[in-house]
């Protein structure tokens, strides 16, 4: 959640809001989870007269199911769900799979503009992807990271990865 305000300013991340309220993180022997409402920019409104973008409340769940899934809920709207896998190739590389549902009590019962859902969530994932493949060294568990208290859903899902024997 710490990088939202500074990373994401292009899509959904608000500039203006650079603390990270406490958050509780519950951890389960197959889950790491986390909720976390955040002032996000609305990433496809048009600007107002004032040149910025609505601004709403984006109630983000998340749900790591070990070792490699994860559910978040709300990050496209509410009542949305993008559930993504992670499947690794090697040491250093992995295959991503994907998919988003919304409630069509929500969002109606046609289809899903699914070019423009894709082109909106390369926007907000192309700068994490930079971020990642730009870390040295290329490891999960580096000892040389130092970590903040907004760090600890990354922190509680790096120590159940160890738990099951991934570490090293």
């Amino acid at each position: 959640m710490g990088h939202f305000s500074v990373l994401h300013t292009d899509t959904f991340g608000n500039g203006e809001v650079l603390a990270i309220d406490p958050y509780a993180v519950r951890r389960t022997e197959w889950t790491v989870e986390a909720d976390y409402r955040y002032p996000s920019v609305n990433p496809v409104a048009e600007p107002g007269p004032d040149g910025r973008r609505p601004v709403g409340e984006t109630h983000f769940r998340y749900r790591i199911e070990l070792p490699f899934a994860v559910w978040l809920g709300g990050a496209s709207g509410p009542r949305s769900v993008l559930f993504s896998v992670c499947a690794p190739t090697s040491a250093t590389t992995l295959r991503l799979y994907w998919m988003a549902a919304f409630d069509p009590a929500v969002y109606g019962n046609g289809p899903v503009d699914g070019a423009g859902l894709q082109a909106v969530e390369d926007l907000i994932w192309a700068p994490d992807k930079a971020i990642v493949e730009s870390q040295r060294p290329a490891r999960v568990f580096a000892a040389t990271e130092v970590h903040r208290a907004f760090d600890g859903l990354g922190v509680a899902y790096r120590q159940a990865l160890r738990d099951l024997g991934f570490a090293g």
